[in-house]
Order: structure tokens, then sequence, then C-alpha cells
């Protein structure tokens, strides 16, 4: 069970395992800008330029979240964005961890943007309540605050991390009513079956409306 906290998108609050998985993107990557130097070499010196790789999966029509600076031959850097040019930047595509970005992947902010009403939200899974090979995005999954028990909001999933041996990190995108309700309580997890889960029914003392897949409101 778990639930989102205030400073769940700290750095410091993430898992060792995520940190480590972070690190081990950096040393690819830097291995890949290495490689791609030594090729470039004719025995001239060559200036190196930083250009930015995503440290985290970034999701289409969201600011980019955690990234990490590269430098890179001079020569093969122009085919990639400068830090310089992340300011006020949108993703305009999903971004895996461990990507070089190109300008193609990003687009500038748009006056949609500024009134933008979703959230993303992220939430531990333990993987044993969870079909091999474990959770995907684009899975549906069943929020239930019991094992078993009837969903509160049924939420397609749009990233996944894995944090650990037994539990992985589900990102969804939540509109305000949904996250009212992912936000106030504990949840068990788990793939929503092809029929779908029951539905919780709303109570006089909880007259908040259950949601489904697509964040609607469900009376």
């Amino acid at each position: 069970m778990s639930g989102p906290g205030r400073d769940q998108w700290s750095p410091a609050s993430w898992p060792v395992s995520l940190r480590w998985r972070l690190l081990a993107a950096a040393i690819v990557l830097a291995a890949t800008v290495a490689t791609i130097a030594a090729l470039s070499r004719d025995g001239d010196s060559i200036s190196e330029v930083p250009v930015v790789a995503a440290a985290q999966r970034w999701t289409a029509g969201h600011p980019p979240g955690e990234l990490l600076i590269i430098d890179m031959p001079a020569d093969k850097a122009i085919f990639f964005v400068h830090p310089s040019e992340m300011d006020g930047a949108i993703a305009a595509v999903d971004v895996p961890e461990g990507t070089l970005v190109s300008p193609q992947m990003l687009r500038p902010r748009q006056r949609d943007d500024d009134t933008r009403r979703t959230t993303l939200m992220r939430f531990g899974v333990n993987d044993e309540m969870w079909p091999a090979p474990g959770p995907a995005p684009g899975n549906r999954a069943v929020f239930s605050s019991s094992p078993g028990g009837c969903a509160a909001a049924l939420v397609t999933l749009v990233a996944v991390n894995d944090d650990g041996v037994v539990e992985s990190g589900v990102t969804v995108e939540a509109d305000p009513e949904l996250a009212a309700v992912l936000s106030d309580g504990q949840w068990w997890i788990w793939e929503s079956p092809p029929g779908r889960w029951p539905l919780c029914e709303p109570s006089r003392s909880n007259p908040s409306p259950t949601l489904d897949a697509e964040n609607r409101a469900v009376r």
C-alpha cells in the first residue's frame, strides 16, 4: 500500500534502488559519449559542448523531468539539445529514461499548458499483486482501499519505474477530481481484468464519486 506524499518528487525521498538506476543511466550515457568522442578524434583537439539526457521518463505534454548534462564533441552536439534550451520547454513526445534529447523531442510552452488541469501522481505497487512481468505503461490499474475490494478508481498507467525487488513505482495522470480521490488514502493497486473491476458505490458518509479510466465521475 502506498500513497503520494508532499515530498514524493524530492530526489532525497526516492528509494536507493532508483538512485542507483539513475547513476547507472548516467554511466551508460557517459560511456556512449566517450565512444562518440573516441570515434571523432582525428589527432586534433576537439571542443566539447554540454547536451541534455533524460534521467527518467518524460511524459508528452508535461515539463521535462530529471535530466543529466553530458559533454559531447561539438560536431556531434549540434544534433542534441543544449541545457540553455530547456527553459520553458515541454516534452513533445514520451522520452525514455537514458535518452539523449534531440530538438524534435521538445516544443515551446503553449497557452493551453498554463491552464492544464491534470497532474502526474506516483505510487508504489507490490509486484506480487500484478501478473508477470509486472506493470507496464498503458495497463489499467485498480486503486482499492483493501486487497480484492471494490475500485475507488480505475486509471491507466502512463509510466512505470522498477524501484526494488518486490515494488514498482507507477505514474498516473489525474485531473483535479481524480487527484482528490487518490491523494486521500492508502491504496492497494493491481491490474484491472479485461471485463473491468467492480467500482465502489458512493455512500452517504462518503459521497465522493468513484472514477473510471477516463477520469469521469461514475455515480
